[in-house]
């Protein structure tokens, strides 16, 4: 696969806050991608942040010869969840129905709602991450990527 971060920009709003996007000339399996990963949110800035991040380190680990396996998918987004408790609980509030990730997490030991909510953003970008490989291996046997 050939690298797709540079199909990743970010613009500034009138507020002055920053957002990630597709540029003009994304490809339409990686936008197709990006929406199947929003697992059916309206597409929001932490779903197109965590994509481009997700992008970025498949990109390296193709650079590194690293296969795509379970073990790299769990790396990625072991990488990429949250640990500032506040942010957790933004990620939530910024659209309850994430919930259902929180719901969907197993509960270790007597761990803690932070830790719940924690494997549930870790849950979600595990699915981020699967459907953007699967993507991206459907576009290379289709000779596009």
């Amino acid at each position: 696969m050939n690298t797709t971060s540079h199909y990743f920009t970010t613009d500034r709003r009138d507020d002055g806050t920053t957002f990630t996007l597709l540029t003009d000339d994304a490809p339409i399996w990686l936008a197709d991608a990006i929406y199947e990963a929003h697992d059916g949110e309206l597409p929001n800035d932490w779903r197109y942040a965590i994509a481009a991040r997700i992008v970025d380190l498949l990109d390296e680990a193709q650079a590194d010869g690293i296969d795509w396996g379970d073990d790299l998918i769990t790396q990625v987004a072991d990488d990429l969840v949250e640990w500032r408790t506040s942010r957790l609980f933004q990620w939530v509030a910024d659209d309850p129905l994430r919930l259902g990730y929180v719901d969907d997490a197993p509960l270790f030991g007597e761990g803690d709602v932070a830790s719940r909510v924690r494997t549930g953003q870790f849950n979600a970008i595990e699915m981020m991450t699967r459907t953007l490989v699967a993507a991206f291996n459907d576009a290379q046997m289709d000779g596009l990527a």
